[in-house]
Parts: C-alpha cells; structure tokens; sequence
C-alpha cells in the first residue's frame, strides 16, 4: 500500500515538472520568436545595410576631412603664432636664432637642441597633434602636410620646418614650424607636448 502510494506521486510530481517544463518551453519559444524574425529580417537586408553602412562612413569620413581642412588652417596660423612668440625666448631675446659665432643651420645650440628633442619625439607627439584616424588621410606626400620624418630649412614638405624670416642676416632661423598638427587636435594638448619634447631635447643635450 504504501510502496503505492509513493508511486502514484512520483507520478503526479512527474507529470507537474512536465507541465511546468512545457510551459517554460513555450514561454521561451514566445521570447525568441521575434528574434528569429529580426535576425531574419536582418539577413535579408544585410546587403543593403552593408552598403548603407559604407556610404554613411564615406560621407562622414569626407564632411570630417572638409571640416578639419577648415578648421586646420585657422588653427595652424594660431599655433604658428604662439610657437613665434613664447618658446624660444629669454630676456625678450630669440634664444633660437643663431649669430654670426654661432650658426649651425641658422640655429644656436639651444635651439638645435630643443628641435632635435622634438624630432626625437615626433612620433609621439603625432598622437597629441594629429588624433584621429582621419588626420592621416591629410598627412599625405607633396601636400605640405609633413608626410615624411624630418626636418629642412624652409623645406615645406618636411614636419618640422624652420623658417628664415625676411631680412634677417646670414639665413639665421627665427623659429619653427610644425606641419603635422590637425584641427582635430587639442592645441593645448600639442603644444604641452611640444614645449615637452624640446625641454627633454634641452636637458638631454640632443643633437
């Protein structure tokens, strides 16, 4: 009797943790079914898509180049007009520019030395002037953008440029520029990394 009675509720528990697992089941059926439909959905559409996609990119891609072309060429003239005015002077002296004793490229030794220390570190330094993906597409040869890892006297292709103002003696350099800085950088940011790399330049006397 009792072997009986146990046996018909190991039946009746079975038949309820059936009932529930047939629940559970078609809950979770009803919970995917409209994935299954999106997921359909989605491959009959993913060329589409696809396509769409790399149109999206392309225009983003080109109205962010337009826009940083802009925005490049006022804050270039900006940053060229601060690296003019404060990193190179003590006293109120170009300390930069060299004399008629001291020339070794128009430059003094101070100033060698803080452009060496920001060639040494221009590729670093690419990561605070030109940060985004896209600036690399402006970053191109024969474009005056410094595509190349030097440096030239008045040498417009090359990253760091230095310049020769008119009038000025014996072709000494005034100052210098950097081509490599984009308007999608952060000038403070660029130009802390600059100042930076030519201080290391100064303090590790680097030629």
């Amino acid at each position: 009797m009792e072997l009986r009675n146990r046996l018909t509720e190991l039946k009746r528990k079975t038949a309820v943790d059936k009932t529930e697992v047939e629940q559970a089941s078609s809950d979770l059926k009803a919970k995917t079914v409209p994935l299954n439909l999106a997921l359909v959905t989605l491959k009959k559409r993913r060329a589409d898509a696809v396509a769409m996609h790399t149109n999206a990119m392309k225009v983003a891609q080109m109205n962010l180049m337009a826009t940083t072309s802009d925005c490049m060429k006022m804050q270039s003239k900006s940053v060229k007009q601060l690296c003019r005015l404060f990193p190179m002077r003590r006293n109120d002296q170009n300390v930069f520019m060299g004399s008629s004793k001291d020339n070794f490229h128009g430059m003094s030794k101070t100033g060698e030395q803080f452009l060496a220390g920001v060639y040494h570190h221009l590729p670093s330094i690419l990561a605070f002037t030109a940060p985004h993906p896209n600036s690399y597409d402006r970053i191109q040869p024969d474009t005056w953008s410094g595509a190349y890892l030097c440096w030239g006297k008045e040498n417009k292709e090359a990253p760091l440029r230095t310049a020769c103002p008119p009038g000025v003696p014996l072709d000494l350099v005034s100052n210098f520029e950097i081509k490599s800085f984009d308007g999608c950088a952060n000038p403070h940011l660029g130009l802390a990394a600059i100042v930076a790399a030519g201080i290391d330049g100064l303090r590790r006397h680097l030629t």
